[in-house]
């Protein structure tokens, strides 16, 4: 998990190259397809390291509806906390080239 905590972080850079000086396609697409596959990747493994953290059968329920309770819980404020800025702020913001200088004017 923390291999592909480190690589999905080294992914997630390739993205400033691809956007700040190339705007190509072709990479974009590399980089996305990168970022898909760790992702893939890492929910099974985070699912099956659960029953080695929680023994118990007994807790083992309970471990998982609070583990999905979570990703639910983040993912919802994640979107809810984006589409506001998005609201607020408007796309050319939050999605533009230049985004520190518009934020600023």
């Amino acid at each position: 998990m923390i291999f592909l905590d480190i690589s999905g972080a080294f992914v997630v850079m390739l993205y400033v190259p691809v956007v700040a000086y190339g705007k190509s396609l072709p990479m974009l697409y590399i980089v996305v397809f990168l970022q898909a596959l760790i992702a893939a990747l890492y929910e099974p493994v985070r699912q099956a390291i659960l029953p080695m953290i929680v023994p118990e059968q007994d807790y083992l329920k309970k471990a998982t509806t609070l583990t999905g309770i979570a990703w639910s819980t983040i993912a919802a404020i994640g979107s809810l906390s984006g589409g506001i800025i998005v609201s607020c702020m408007g796309p050319y913001v939050c999605f533009g080239k230049n985004t520190f200088e518009r934020c600023i004017i």
